[in-house]
């Protein structure tokens, strides 16, 4: 039963990261699945503390109490000045209750979810292992729906869904497993991007990156066929920020392992990196000239992260709270990064990135420099990204946060 939850949890954390569930505007799927993913994680802790003697390890104990006072007391303060300082107007107000959801929404998850990694060992393990296979499904589906439906165009469209993502709109449904919510052609894809559950090729992207990341670095059962059906799941999102990410991560990976471990060079990977190294150079120069030639994308990062900047210097200690944008008060972003400034300034800063600087630090105290790759890799990878109050995103604090406790012991004993 316990297995059972534990891949639920990590699949809820896929779904909730801007999938179509979330955003139909008939269906308060971002609300049921943001609450069906709380209520599983304290059953899942509640089930683990009694299996357990109800013992604190004292020292994790105190260490696990001290982070969370520091970083919930972060985005408390954001809340808090953000509501006293008088710079929204009466129609901004309104924002407050959404500001005051998502307070709740960073504490609740990162204390429960940092605690569930800290009652056993294992946990983590499950974590990365369950989002790996879950997003292996989804690229699965999604690969034989995007081949035999808006490609070959043997299967059609089983309904409309309307949803609400930059304002309304009617996107086409295969049995609610599948959505082409990009139709838009482009001379590599001329049917489209493939979103699989998703509401942008970017979200899909970074799902199927964070399972790559975690298979290449964090998870010592690697599988190629899952890799490879990954890749080919990204290169259909059309995803230049996921690609990029993805070939660093595997091109460290070659330079690792080009030295055998018995002495001298392996030469299937150094006559092979070359010719891999060429084609993958190849395929993301071609794909960017066709965004820049386009118009797409890359402008309006540009000129969304440096309003970010700019602004960010008016308010710089905690911004102008949190999705400001969404009460009118800021344009939208591109980038977790000009979100975070934005929203929060300095303390929000603070609250993202101490997680990556404590793993970072305990990775290069272990020598273990693939975790340090891992970090620069999802950073690249939220630098073109906007999952900054995602549950997974949350996750992914509290997990880098749990990994140095993990080794010294669990909470309970």
């Amino acid at each position: 039963m316990i297995r059972k939850l534990q891949f639920i949890l990590s699949f809820l954390l896929v779904l909730g990261c801007q999938s179509v569930y979330t955003k139909m505007t008939t269906f308060p799927g971002d609300i049921l699945i943001t609450i069906t993913f709380v209520l599983v994680l304290i059953f899942l802790i509640v089930i683990q503390s009694e299996e357990m003697k109800m013992i604190f390890n004292k020292s994790i104990l105190k260490i696990f109490l001290t982070n969370c006072m520091f970083m919930n007391s972060l985005i408390v303060l954001i809340f808090v000045l953000n509501i006293f300082f008088p710079y929204r107007n009466m129609s901004q107000i309104g924002n407050i209750k959404e500001s005051l959801m998502i307070l709740g929404l960073l504490i609740v998850i990162f204390d429960l979810i940092y605690m569930y990694f800290l009652l056993k060992k294992n946990n983590k393990y499950y974590f990365i292992k369950d989002i790996i296979n879950g997003v292996f499904v989804i690229n699965v589906i999604s690969l034989f729906f995007y081949i035999l439906g808006p490609t070959l165009k043997v299967l059609s469209p089983t309904k409309i869904v309307n949803i609400f993502w930059g304002g309304a709109q009617n996107i086409a449904s295969f049995y609610n497993v599948f959505f082409v919510a990009q139709p838009g052609a482009y001379s590599l894809l001329s049917q489209g991007r493939n979103t699989g559950i998703f509401v942008e090729g970017p979200m899909y992207a970074f799902v199927i990156v964070i399972a790559i990341l975690f298979e290449l670095f964090l998870f010592e059962d690697k599988k190629r066929y899952r890799l490879m059906i990954g890749l080919i799941a990204l290169i259909t999102t059309y995803s230049t920020t996921g690609l990029i990410v993805t070939a660093l991560g595997m091109f460290f990976l070659i330079l690792k392992n080009l030295k055998k471990e018995t002495g001298g060079v392996n030469l299937p990977i150094l006559a092979f990196t070359p010719i891999i190294f060429f084609f993958a150079s190849f395929f993301i120069i071609k794909l960017l000239n066709e965004k820049i030639n386009m118009g797409n994308s890359d402008d309006i990062r540009i000129n969304n992260f440096s309003n970010a900047v700019y602004s960010w210097g008016l308010r710089p200690l905690f911004g102008y709270g949190f999705k400001a944008e969404k009460a009118g008060i800021l344009t939208g972003h591109t980038s977790v990064f000009s979100q975070i400034i934005q929203d929060g300034g300095l303390l929000f800063l603070l609250f993202y990135t101490i997680p990556f600087i404590s793993f970072t630090k305990y990775s290069l105290k272990k020598k273990n420099f693939e975790n340090v790759f891992f970090v620069l890799c999802y950073l690249l990878l939220i630098f073109n990204t906007v999952i900054t109050y995602t549950t997974i995103s949350i996750a992914i604090l509290a997990f880098l946060t749990a990994i140095k406790l993990t080794d010294e012991g669990e909470l309970l004993i």
